[in-house]
């Protein structure tokens, strides 16, 4: 799982995206949850329903992930 705010940092978007392409290239799914007007720590910074979405869905996922 990974969370991709709109507005991160241009070296982690660049990190991201390197990321995901070479998950792509092994065949190995990733679930990306984007947080529209999200800022790089949106998790603590963004008050907004955006925001408490993705942490859901990030919660939920690693709930999955660890049955």
């Amino acid at each position: 799982m990974l969370a991709t705010p709109a507005k991160d940092f241009d070296r982690i978007v660049t990190a991201s995206t390197e990321l995901l392409e070479r998950c792509a290239v092994e065949r190995r799914a990733v679930d990306v949850v984007g947080v529209p007007g999200g800022h790089h720590g949106f998790e603590t910074v963004d008050d907004t329903d955006e925001a408490r979405d993705a942490i859901r869905r990030s919660i939920a996922w690693w709930a999955r992930a660890f049955r």
